[in-house]
């Protein structure tokens, strides 16, 4: 059997083979997000070495501030972590046409529509529309370019504002 890797068969994290063996059993996309999610836990507030990445404003330098913003990056990364698993795992099908619909509305949000549904209540008429191996084809394709896009990272306001969590 090929390896992905000298070790791995797959991303440990997504489950990949898609994309290239980045370190540590993790693909490129994975990799960093997993350094970056170690760094955080390791981050101690008596210890201002293990504050790697750790933004450098005074306002940031209270305990309260900080505990809220460790745990917020943690929700976050590893939510991203969680996302890039779910994506690959769908990539293999079967594709129904909400799963295009909710990818269709992401690809939106990414391009800078805010507060406008555009895609909203088209589930039932993609899957109507498209055979099973043609919404598996055009989930694939909109995964690729959502997977293209740079992650913006950490959203402080979602830290901060109680109402823009999503768990």
């Amino acid at each position: 059997m090929e390896h992905w890797s000298r070790k791995h068969d797959r991303c440990a994290n997504c489950g990949t083979t898609r994309r290239r063996h980045r370190a540590k059993g993790y693909c490129s996309l994975c990799y960093a997000l997993h350094r970056q999610l170690s760094q955080v836990r390791a981050w101690d507030f008596a210890k201002p070495e293990t504050l790697v990445k750790y933004p450098r404003e005074s306002m940031f330098w209270r305990r309260d501030v900080f505990d809220q913003l460790k745990a917020g990056y943690i929700e976050q990364i590893e939510e991203r972590l969680g996302q890039l698993r779910v994506r690959e795992a769908m990539l293999d099908g079967p594709i129904e046409g909400i799963d295009l619909e909710f990818q269709l509305e992401r690809i939106a949000a990414l391009a800078g529509l805010r507060g406008r549904a555009i895609y909203n209540n088209l589930a039932n008429h993609i899957h109507e529309a498209f055979r099973p191996g043609q919404r598996l084809e055009i989930y694939r394709l909109l995964s690729r370019i959502e997977e293209n896009l740079p992650w913006i990272g950490v959203d402080y306001g979602r830290i901060w504002d109680p109402s823009r969590r999503r768990r």
